[in-house]
């Protein structure tokens, strides 16, 4: 049994020079305080889990076979579900995305915008206990819930949370960053970590086929150990945990009230400047993971990734974590 190596640092963004902060707004002298104190609850949550994970695991990646590796080194790993195992998972959560689809309609339908919250629905055992018992049945068959395990030292591994999830063309979460200002995306825009911090293996199932026009899913490999227990990770969730995460002008002004170490998000790609050479050396590394229905993409969700934008067709996905028992 190995133990992976650490890398380089998250992306770091100069708000102060960026031109749709820095270059925008002055903050007001007692707004630190009360960003500091906003924070304080998120802050202390995210020391809370940092500790427990310290003494359970830490960073201590490990693994003993193909899968495991994969998700200890790369941070990501992809596979491939039999088509018997598929079309049953599919069967079961056809249902679901039937609801889905009809919240959708209504939706456009009123003239409102297409949200995430509109297009997801989160499962439990008890609500869906079929698509549930497949789901577990299915994964521990390719071996996920043992390679979980051995990534992150547990003595087992359990289903954590279900979720479908119906992406559509024009996603209002994906196309519209800044609400006051005429911008182009840009090509970076949803690329985040994931904002608790925790332990887990998280997979995006395919449940339609995912070309380039689809969404699909991209991760950056190795990125899971970019800044790996470092203050900068506690910044980012606790501001993308608190209700300052959206970007309109007011929301931007007391961003840049913090200190400038804390000048940081778990979701950074909307405010990379498209173009420069973080963003480029970014969209490099990405690894795009087109495939058919029953592709399983894998990932630690300390790694930098994204849901893809779709521009044609629609995209079904199931969202599973699965989360090691210490």
């Amino acid at each position: 049994m190995k133990t992976a190596m650490t890398f380089r640092a998250l992306p770091k963004i100069d708000y102060l020079a960026h031109p749709l902060y820095g270059g925008m707004f002055s903050p007001r002298p007692n707004m630190r305080e009360q960003m500091l104190e906003a924070l304080k609850p998120h802050m202390d949550e995210l020391e809370a889990w940092e500790k427990r994970r310290n003494t359970f695991f830490g960073y201590r990646y490990a693994w003993k076979d193909g899968l495991s590796e994969e998700l200890a080194v790369n941070g990501a790993a992809t596979r491939q579900l039999p088509a018997k195992a598929i079309d049953e998972i599919h069967a079961a959560a056809q249902p679901t995305i039937d609801v889905v689809q009809a919240r959708i309609a209504g939706t456009r339908a009123a003239g409102d915008p297409i949200r995430y919250k509109t297009a997801l629905e989160s499962l439990s055992r008890d609500t869906h206990p079929d698509l549930w018992r497949l789901v577990e049945d299915h994964l521990n068959g390719e071996g996920v819930y043992e390679a979980t395990s051995t990534v992150f030292n547990a003595a087992t591994s359990k289903l954590r949370s279900l979720a479908v999830l119906v992406n559509h063309p024009n996603q209002e979460w994906a196309n519209r960053l800044y609400r006051d200002v005429e911008i182009e995306t840009p090509p970076t825009a949803g690329f985040h970590i994931d904002s608790d911090g925790k332990c887990f293996t998280k997979i995006v199932l395919y449940l339609t086929d995912v070309g380039p026009e689809q969404g699909p899913f991209g991760v950056v490999p190795g990125s899971h150990r970019w800044g790996e227990g470092t203050r900068d990770r506690i910044y980012r969730g606790a501001f993308d945990k608190s209700d300052m995460v959206v970007r309109s002008a007011k929301r931007r002004t007391m961003f840049l009230a913090l200190p400038e170490e804390m000048q940081t998000k778990a979701e950074f790609g909307g405010d990379m400047i498209a173009g420069s050479p973080e963003a480029v050396e970014l969209l490099a590394q990405e690894q795009v993971m087109t495939g058919p229905r029953g592709q399983m993409n894998l990932f630690n969700p300390d790694a930098i990734h994204r849901g893809g934008n779709v521009r044609q067709g629609q995209r079904h996905v199931l969202l599973v974590s699965i989360g090691p028992r210490w």
